[in-house]
């Protein structure tokens, strides 16, 4: 390999002795194997020729070497090497000219520790060797980076300012140029532990709104009622992030909507012939009514019309169940309605009930007929009244009925809004106001809108709850509130500082039966981003309830897609594996190439190795950068 120039230090008196010097030194070196050249000269070496001495500085495989004469040399190592500074070798020259060598190690002597390198470090800065010292300069060198005394000293004057987070986090933020404050630090902390998931922290925002206030709640409910009707659209003028694969990845995944888009739609779009005559027979033994056999042969039957019939089966055999949310009612159907007809059925029911927010699907039976009571006397229609039982109401036909109550009876109202089915309902219109689904994505700029609006809410309910609770025994809850809000508000300004590294976004997703957290890495340097427009590598991480953190890595170059489907639950690899002729013939519909592997999840995704530094070489020991004599 070509080796570096690398020079002799030289004192000025040696410069100009140098070339009448260099016969004699090659005539001496020859007769004794070492050199003898005058201390400074580049001349007097000679390639085989052995030097010995101690490494004082080493970058890649340039190297400073201190010989035994006092003499400094600056050569280039043929390969590779374990030694770090403060080690002793024996080198052989492989290339030597008047203003360049190269060298190759022989031997090495005594490869200095860890521990002598922090010991040397701390002494050549003056420091005491205390258990805060040596932590900090141990990481300094576990990251490559510096340890003379001003590295060392900085650090620690950082560690002092920013108490909330670790020495190891302070040192990455130094080493990559993030910058440095107590908001930054605190974010980049939570990022490295994994505490980071926004749909976490907007969880606890829900919870925390509705948390113990009753009826003291009305005016803050009122406010988010206001709030929640407000028209939410996504502005196609904002700056859009670099991510079309993504949205265009959920459009095709089947992530997306399910089949039936209202809960009248008939069943015979869900069943075929003989499906629909196995429901009816699972069904008649419980006596159906006739016109409700008829409809469920026929196929006319909706969508929640069936489900109801099946629910009511199920509580006959079993009346418990009316006191269970819809979820575990499904999952507790008794062994006689426990089939794939049955199953199609009300899996879709409760899609479709989630996707409207509706009351059913987050209030148990005995719930939504103690609501249907409270609502009676306000003069709703009998069809209302109806939609409030069964639990189909949607969450913004249940707002839009509060709002009027508190236009024409501001008591009565008031006293509804304290209830737990009213604020139960609530918090379910607000989680999915605060999250994205599927469609959203395929929207244009959509992710800029979303954190642009939400920034903007947690911004006017942080105004609104510090005027609202001025209680003495809210107080605690509203600062707990509060520090949430900023707390998630500072997470959305750390990944606009993340995007001048890489594109990054988290995405709190609302999917058919969960919400869940989800993050987007695309693998591109900011500065290198347009060197190949028709190549894109990113990763969408997702945090699934069932199937559990799922990694999926895709790769687009043209029109060629390949996808990685890393899964954390080995059982579950045959479920994907399974399904995957579907998207890639949704895929191949679209004009893409797919191809696809399904594998085993051994590690979580680290930002700062794969994303921040993906191209920094792993080494097994590693090489150290300081100068001893400061």
């Amino acid at each position: 390999m070509a080796s570096i120039d690398s020079k002799i230090e030289r004192t000025p008196a040696s410069q100009t002795a140098a070339t009448t010097n260099s016969s004699v030194n090659r005539s001496q070196s020859n007769s004794s194997g070492s050199a003898k050249a005058s201390p400074g000269t580049t001349g007097g070496f000679e390639k085989g020729q052995v030097l010995k001495g101690e490494i004082i500085d080493l970058r890649d495989r340039d190297v400073k070497i201190q010989l035994s004469d006092s003499r400094i040399i600056h050569a280039h190592l043929d390969t590779n090497t374990t030694l770090s500074i403060g080690s002793r070798a024996t080198f052989q020259v492989t290339q030597a000219s008047l203003s360049s060598m190269s060298l190759k190690i022989i031997a090495e002597n005594a490869t200095i520790t860890s521990e002598q390198m922090i010991d040397k470090a701390l002494e050549g800065a003056g420091l005491p060797h205390t258990e805060r010292n040596i932590t900090v300069v141990r990481a300094l060198l576990e990251n490559q980076m510096s340890i003379n005394k001003f590295s060392i000293q900085n650090l620690l004057k950082q560690a002092t300012l920013f108490q909330n987070s670790s020495i190891e986090t302070l040192v990455l933020m130094n080493k990559y140029h993030l910058p440095m404050t107590e908001v930054t630090t605190s974010q980049f902390e939570a990022y490295r532990n994994y505490e980071h998931r926004i749909i976490q922290q907007l969880d606890s925002l829900v919870e925390q709104l509705f948390e113990e206030k009753g009826n003291d709640n009305a005016p803050l409910v009122e406010h988010l009622l206001e709030m929640l009707s407000k028209e939410t659209f996504f502005d196609d003028s904002a700056a859009s992030l670099e991510s079309p694969t993504a949205s265009e990845f959920f459009e095709l995944s089947g992530f997306d909507a399910p089949t039936a888009k209202s809960l009248d739609i008939p069943i015979d779009t869900l069943l075929n012939q003989d499906s629909l005559l196995a429901l009816t027979d699972h069904l008649d033994s419980n006596e159906l009514p006739e016109e409700a056999r008829i409809r469920l042969v026929s196929g006319q039957a909706t969508i929640s019309e069936t489900a109801h019939l099946i629910f009511d089966a199920a509580l006959q055999e079993n009346p418990e169940l009316s006191d269970v949310p819809l979820p575990e009612l499904i999952s507790s159907l008794p062994d006689s309605l426990s089939n794939a007809e049955v199953y199609s059925i009300v899996n879709q029911y409760q899609t479709l009930l989630r996707e409207d927010c509706a009351a059913g699907s987050v209030l148990t039976f005995d719930e939504l007929h103690s609501l249907a009571e409270q609502l009676k006397e306000s003069h709703l229609s009998e069809e209302t009244l109806s939609s409030i039982e069964k639990g189909t109401i949607s969450g913004k036909e249940l707002r839009n009925i509060l709002k009027h109550q508190l236009e024409t009876n501001p008591t009565a109202a008031k006293k509804l809004l304290g209830s737990h089915q009213i604020q139960t309902v609530l918090k379910e219109l607000l989680t999915a106001h605060w999250t994205l689904t599927p469609k959203d994505l395929t929207k244009p700029n959509a992710l800029e809108h979303y954190y642009e609006r939400l920034d903007e809410e947690l911004s006017e309910l942080t105004k609104f709850s510090s005027e609202s609770f001025e209680q003495e025994s809210h107080s605690q809850g509203k600062e707990k509130f509060q520090d949430t809000a900023q707390n998630v508000r500072e997470n959305i300004d750390f990944m606009k500082t993340l995007n001048q590294m890489f594109t990054y976004v988290q995405l709190p997703m609302r999917l058919s039966n969960q919400t869940a957290h989800s993050e987007l890495y695309v693998y591109t340097k900011k500065n290198r981003r347009f060197e190949d427009q028709h190549k894109i590598h990113i990763l969408l991480h997702l945090d699934m309830e069932q199937l559990g953190p799922l990694d999926i890595h895709l790769n687009l170059n043209q029109t060629m897609l390949s996808a990685k489907f890393y899964i954390e639950d080995s059982d579950v690899i045959p479920l994907f594996s399974e399904h995957m002729g579907l998207l890639s013939s949704r895929l191949e519909k679209k004009g893409f190439q797919f191809f696809s592997e399904v594998l085993q999840r051994e590690r979580p995704v680290d930002m700062v190795k794969e994303f921040i530094a993906p191209d920094e070489p792993e080494m097994g020991m590693k090489r150290y950068t300081f100068d001893i004599r400061a």
